[in-house]
């Protein structure tokens, strides 16, 4: 039989301590039989690379961590808690027993000195909510005390905890996710998501639209802002419009007019970083009115990760 749920953004059911949403997975339609090895997690939350940073994830240094969420669920018992690498796979997991009530839960997880972490732009850390593992060759996906070595395949879900996938009318509710570094869970922070918004782009910006900017005769282009300041001085790269910028072609080209508005394309020879915005290098085409490029049109990224 195919399992099939729904899952959605929705009012929480009972008292939804101060969470106006949350997501709601629902089974509509459930597993009675599961061949061979069969992993189902319906929520999995990828936490953005520099977060391994900050977390010291990997290494020697690295401190206990704290994953606190809010739930309410159907049927009630034992569940998955699995958090684990997106290089490598090394993973903690554990079962922490949710109600049918809403409640908050605190996972304490151990300090992670093993493991590949990236700290690049992809996702670095995979929290995996409720799963579930079928089948026998993956048996030593269990609970564990400790963080455990890559076992060469995504851990996401565990054995032994309530099977909700074979479970009519089954539902599991969940808001509030929060990881953080030390063995003391904080408040939830709750924040506009305009706010929310804002802090993204301390580490990444990008501008799609067609950016006008002055072309100065010494061939430099006057600063773009930023609309948030970035962590560092972030890797800046222009294209000549936004398809370009969405397969990652023409990079570091942009368009320019002259005075007589004859128009062409030239190359970025180097950029000029700033926490605060950007300007870039470029060799002038001429030296007269007619000639000069006088104005620059592109699109831009800026990456601010940490490297």
């Amino acid at each position: 039989n195919t399992l099939s749920v729904t899952i959605r953004q929705d009012y929480p059911i009972g008292i939804p301590n101060g969470f106006s949403n949350c997501a709601n997975i629902f089974v509509s339609s459930t597993f009675l039989t599961t061949l061979g090895n069969t992993w189902v997690c319906p929520l999995v939350q990828t936490l953005e690379a520099s977060g391994t940073y900050d977390l010291k994830m990997g290494q020697s240094t690295a401190s206990p961590m704290t994953l606190s969420f809010y739930a309410n669920v159907y049927p009630t018992g034992n569940y998955s808690v699995v958090v684990r690498s997106h290089t490598d796979n090394t993973y903690y997991a554990n079962v922490v027993s949710l109600t049918n009530s809403w409640n908050r839960y605190f996972v304490s997880i151990p300090a992670c000195t093993i493991g590949s972490w990236p700290t690049g732009t992809d996702g670095g850390i995979e929290v995996c909510l409720f799963g579930l593992a079928f089948g026998s060759v993956r048996a030593n996906v269990a609970s564990t005390a400790n963080w455990t070595a890559s076992p060469g395949y995504p851990v996401v879900g565990l054995q032994n905890v309530v099977n909700w996938a074979s479970t009519p009318n089954a539902f599991l509710q969940v808001t509030g996710v929060q990881l953080e570094l030390g063995a003391i869970s904080t408040p939830f922070e709750l924040r506009m998501l305009s706010e929310t918004v804002r802090l993204c782009q301390r580490y990444f910006e990008a501008n799609p639209q067609t950016q006008y900017s002055s072309a100065l005769p010494s061939g430099r282009i006057a600063s773009v802002p930023y609309v948030v300041a970035k962590r560092n001085n972030a890797n800046v790269s222009v294209y000549i419009d936004s398809a370009n910028l969405s397969a990652n072609t023409n990079i570091s080209q942009f368009t320019y007019y002259t005075g007589n508005s004859t128009t062409g394309t030239l190359a970025v020879n180097s950029y000029i970083p700033s926490t605060y915005g950007f300007s870039f290098n470029f060799t002038q085409p001429g030296n007269n009115f007619n000639t000069l490029a006088c104005e620059a049109d592109f699109v831009w990224k800026a990456d601010a990760e940490i490297y």
